[in-house]
């Protein structure tokens, strides 16, 4: 029994003395770890020291307050380059509400003398005033144009409220300017804004144009004053003077479009009217403007109604234009001419074509070209048409030809009454190597 009490002692005795040594190395290995991965950690620290520290990413940002019919409100934007990625992002408040808007931009364009920047963002919006969540959607589009003294901007918001609450309107506001530097501080030039109501009960709602001015007010310090006349104004006339404009309207028989177009030439602005004077005898006095970047045309000519029944109507409308492009004062730049646009509904078949000559050359404005665009649509209901498109440029003179034909599907939808929102892809048949030749364009019309 002491012999076998004794064993157990030593036993004991020889593990504790082996757990010691064991722990004793555990030590001195932690200690020489600990010394070594400081040491490394120095000399890293050293060569760090040593290496040149790396550039940040440039990270622009601004800040805007505004003063206008809507109170008084602020931006404060900034723009992140992520792996040659550009993602901008800006706060807007005014009062209760609050917004933030997300995006990335691309530079379209890049040269020495013109820059075209897309900015297409997505915002959210929210009424703090309760404690209901989001309040609207902002789906929007910016472009920036400077091309050396001038400098163009273009904004597009849509205001989406009716996701949130079915018993609002969506509205779509527009803003765009073009400035011409005379000095480096005093910059001047023609602003117009618009706002469409969307929807039963829409329309439009304001269409203001007049003139802007900017002023440098020190290194990176803007301030910008636009005064504009308000077309759609609210009438405090008598109500004698506006049966006396409802009966001049009705006896001129005037009607009107305006309309925006994105496409490969940019985003474009149209506004038209029709009259029909007693002494045209059943012809119309057709006349619209057209802008595009620095590019203005004046187009005018007559509507001829061929055929106008319940069942069918066709109209064909010849018209001349005189184009200007703004951006050098060397007076026209375009004559736009022959144009003949033929106009064919017939049930629920709706059929349009344009046919357009540019003669650039006899102003030293580029070449020469017939554009024709062709489309036949057919109504599914009340608000959705479908159908083919083709769009085809023929250059003229001696290095001419076939230098565009498009061929795709058109979708029109009703966006409450008198307005339509277009929706057209096609295919480039003469796309470069480096191109998919998918392309097309958006359009929006309001007539009244």
């Amino acid at each position: 029994m002491n012999d076998r009490f004794v064993c157990c002692v030593q036993t004991s005795n020889t593990v504790l003395r082996l757990a010691a040594v064991v722990a004793l190395v555990c030590l001195i290995a932690i200690g020489s770890f600990s010394t070594a991965f400081a040491d490394s950690h120095e000399m890293e620290d050293e060569k760090a020291e040593e290496k040149p520290m790396e550039e940040k990413p440039n990270i622009t940002g601004w800040f805007q307050v505004d003063v206008d019919s809507l109170g008084t409100y602020f931006l404060i934007g900034a723009t992140h380059p992520i792996g040659g990625v550009s993602f901008d992002s800006n706060i807007y408040v005014n009062d209760h509400f609050g917004e933030f808007d997300v995006g990335v931009s691309f530079p379209v364009v890049k040269g020495d003398n013109l820059t075209l920047i897309l900015l297409p963002m997505l915002g959210v919006g929210f009424d703090y005033t309760t404690a209901n969540g989001p309040d609207s959607l902002f789906p929007q589009i910016f472009a920036f144009l400077p091309a050396g003294k001038i400098y163009g901007f273009h904004w597009t918001i849509g205001t989406v409220r009716s996701i949130f609450d079915s018993e609002s309107l969506n509205e779509l506001y527009t803003r765009n300017y073009l400035t011409y530097a005379l000095n480096e501080t005093v910059a001047v030039g023609p602003q117009a804004e618009a706002v469409l109501g969307l929807g039963d009960g829409g329309g439009l709602w304001a269409l203001n144009f007049g003139g802007r001015l900017n002023i440098g007010y020190g290194e990176n310090n803007t301030l910008g004053l636009y005064v504009g006349y308000e077309t759609k104004k609210e009438e405090d006339s008598h109500e004698m003077g506006e049966e006396m404009e409802m009966a001049e309207e009705e006896s001129s028989g005037a009607s009107g479009w305006f309309r925006t177009d994105t496409d490969s030439l940019g985003t474009q602005i149209w506004v038209g009217a029709s009259h029909s004077p007693s002494f045209l005898g059943g012809l119309s006095l057709d006349t619209d403007i057209y802008v595009v970047g620095t590019f203005g045309e004046f187009d005018i000519g007559l509507g001829i109604p061929v055929v106008d029944s319940d069942s069918m109507s066709l109209s064909f409308l010849p018209m001349v234009g005189i184009g200007f492009d703004y951006a050098a004062a060397n007076g026209p730049s375009s004559l736009i001419a022959p144009q003949l646009f033929t106009y064919l509904t017939a049930g629920s078949i709706y059929f349009e074509s344009w046919i357009q000559g540019f003669f650039n050359s006899p102003f030293d404005y580029g070449d020469d070209a017939i554009y024709t665009r062709n489309f036949v649509l057919l109504s599914l209901n009340d608000t959705l048409s479908v159908g083919p498109q083709v769009e085809v440029t023929l250059g003229l003179g001696d290095d001419g030809g076939l230098s565009s034909l498009i061929p795709g599907l058109r979708v029109n939808a009703g966006y409450g009454e008198n307005n339509t929102i277009g929706v057209f892809v096609g295919f480039e048949t003469k796309k470069g190597d480096d191109e998919t030749g998918i392309t097309g364009r958006m359009t929006f019309v309001r007539t009244w």
